[in-house]
């Protein structure tokens, strides 16, 4: 019976301390999983404050790069924009940044040229941050790989340290390098820390730089294009798809007499003179959608009714995908040049003195009266006039009278003759007289008894009557010759033979001389 009580009690006390330990384990488990859970909650709240702080320099970042950005669109120079973009770079407190920097722009990344901007950097860092530009790109000589690199200026006697590491990274607009940003580190930096965040900042920053200096660039050259257009010295108009007008430069006003406001939204059509039909103008929009330029003379219309003469160039400007959006013409009044090429025209062709055909222009009009002539079954008359005793005016009154009276005989000799007829001077006080459509001998000399008749009576200049005299060879064509220089050769013998005989007479090329001009009083014709 003890034995029965001892074993029951050895169990009980088993049990117990079985119980005891269980429980002990199970409170054990409890205490470890609360004090898991309240790690993992330490930690929860460690990693929502790292992320609220990182979030808090994250959008303190962004309000940064937005401020400067604003910069742009302010009415700042690029210098001033860079200083301002430089001097808030360095201010930021989140940073290990150091009071110095350098905005470096390269002379293909700014249209003015080279510009360097500095904040209370180093001669020696600014030196080697230029030639790194001037070297012509990214080189490996300062360490400066394609997303920036850390920059070590030792031996600078900057005040305060004399080792100062920078930073340095691109300023790039696609392909193109615009320049370098380089900013020191903490000035108590005795070695080059890990710069992820600052580099990705800076890269940032470098973005929003490229902005500014292109944004500058793009009002830099439509300030250049803009003055371009407003002074240029030719006419330009813009139109639209449409062809209504959009712009138009003030020569344009000037050139056609209307102003602006009179033509915007308009076609150019209120321009048109009318001189040119309607194949004309198809023929130029053909080759606009063809070739997209084309050029040519055009006679267009001013305000003011005047119909004159421009040379016109349309070139077509066209979208991404091929589409016509703007169409821009650029002319030039060249009614001063029309006017002085037909002065050269007629210079070429007509004698300085007397205003008559000269010898180019007479050889002209021979060879086609006698094209003429062939058509119409006819003949041509030519009348060789050279005055008597030019030589003596000359030398008696001198040239300036000689000529003088050159230009009065030029004027007779036009009044005796047809309108269809041609009065032409070949030198001298040789003269010609083309006489077309006539039917025989007998016209020809009718025209030659007229010129001897009004060439027979002296001429007045500067108070003195001076003999005006002269004798007439007289040639047909076909009867005396069959080409221009034969026909003048036949007409200049007969000439000849006329002053011969008798001066102030006429002869024919197959004739013998005719009577002096005194015996034609009374004569017809």
């Amino acid at each position: 019976m003890r034995d029965v009580m001892i074993l029951g009690l050895l169990l009980f006390l088993v049990l117990g301390l079985a119980g005891a330990w269980l429980r002990g384990r199970a409170r054990l488990r409890r205490e470890t999983r609360a004090r898991v859970a309240s790690e993992a909650a330490l930690r929860r709240q460690a990693a929502e404050r790292g992320d609220e702080q990182r979030l808090w320099v994250s959008s303190l970042k962004q309000a940064m790069l937005n401020r400067i950005l604003r910069l742009a669109f302010e009415p700042l120079s690029l210098q001033q924009q860079l200083e301002r973009t430089l001097r808030e770079a360095l201010s930021i407190p989140w940073l290990p940044l150091g009071g110095g920097g350098v905005i470096a722009l390269s002379s293909v990344g700014h249209a003015s040229g080279p510009l360097t901007v500095s904040q209370d950097a180093c001669e020696a860092f600014q030196k080697a941050v230029l030639e790194l530009l001037d070297s012509g790109g990214l080189t490996t000589s300062l360490g400066l790989g394609t997303e920036g690199a850390r920059i070590a200026c030792a031996a600078c006697d900057h005040g305060h340290s004399p080792f100062l590491p920078y930073c340095c990274v691109p300023i790039r607009s696609g392909n193109r390098l615009l320049g370098l940003l380089a900013v020191s580190l903490a000035a108590d930096c005795d070695h080059l820390p890990d710069l992820g965040p600052e580099q990705e900042f800076l890269l940032s920053l470098a973005s929003t730089l490229a902005t500014i200096v292109e944004r500058k660039e793009a009002e830099e050259k439509l300030r250049l294009l803009a003055s371009v257009f407003d002074s240029a010295a030719e006419g330009i108009v813009v139109t639209d798809a449409r062809n209504r007008i959009l712009a138009v430069n003030p020569a344009f006003c000037g050139i056609t007499g209307y102003g602006s406001e009179e033509v915007l939204g308009q076609t150019p059509r209120f321009l048109r003179s009318e001189r040119h039909d309607e194949e004309f103008y198809r023929r130029i929009w053909t080759a606009l959608a063809g070739e997209n330029h084309w050029q040519g003379e055009i006679w267009n219309r001013r305000k003011s009714g005047e119909v004159y003469p421009e040379w016109l160039s349309i070139t077509v400007i066209r979208d991404d995908a091929g589409a016509p959006v703007y169409h821009i013409g650029v002319f030039s009044d060249v009614s001063m040049l029309k006017r002085s090429e037909a002065r050269f025209e007629y210079l070429a062709h007509h004698d300085a003195l007397t205003g008559l055909p000269n010898r180019l222009l007479f050889s002209a009009r021979l060879e086609q009266a006698m094209h003429r002539a062939n058509r119409e079954r006819r003949s041509v008359g030519l009348l060789f006039v050279d005055l008597d005793r030019f030589k003596e005016v000359n030398d008696r009154h001198g040239h300036l009278v000689g000529d003088q009276l050159l230009q009065g005989v030029a004027e007779r000799l036009t009044a005796s003759v047809r309108e269809q007829d041609t009065v032409a001077r070949l030198a001298g006080d040789e003269f010609v007289v083309i006489l077309e459509g006539i039917t025989g001998p007998g016209d020809a000399e009718r025209v030659a008894r007229k010129v001897l008749e009004a060439l027979a009576a002296p001429l007045r200049v500067g108070g003195t009557d001076l003999p005006a005299g002269a004798s007439v060879g007289v040639a047909l064509y076909p009867a005396d010759a069959r080409d221009p220089a034969s026909l003048l050769h036949r007409a200049d013998e007969a000439m000849y033979a006329a002053k011969q005989r008798a001066r102030g007479s006429y002869a024919l090329a197959s004739a013998p001389a005719s009577a002096p001009a005194s015996a034609l009083s009374g004569v017809p014709g």
